[in-house]
């Protein structure tokens, strides 16, 4: 016979520690969306979107506000500094250039 009292226990403080670690996550998780849901909505009452350019990449990402207010979706329009450029009013290119 073998006493696994010690590692019944560890099993148990480990099953504890994950279950509380789950609900974190899942709390934070549940804060991040209904905190992107009110910067969603803020950007469309503004009429305003923001995007982001990787630099090193050259990756760049759009949030849904920058595509509505150009009429394109992510699915028909791929958002790079080129593909922009081509929807700026022609007079307006080398300015925004």
């Amino acid at each position: 016979m073998k006493d696994i009292t010690d590692r019944k226990r560890a099993e148990e403080a480990l099953r504890e520690a994950y279950e509380q670690l789950e609900a974190r996550v899942e709390k934070r998780t549940m804060e991040l969306r209904a905190s992107e849901s009110r910067l969603n909505a803020a950007q469309r009452l503004a009429k305003i979107g923001n995007w982001e350019r990787n630099l090193i990449t050259k990756e760049v990402w759009w949030s849904a506000e920058c595509y509505r207010l150009v009429g394109r979706t992510p699915e028909t329009f791929k958002a790079t500094r080129d593909s922009f450029l081509e929807i700026v009013h022609p007079d307006d290119r080398v300015r925004v250039r």
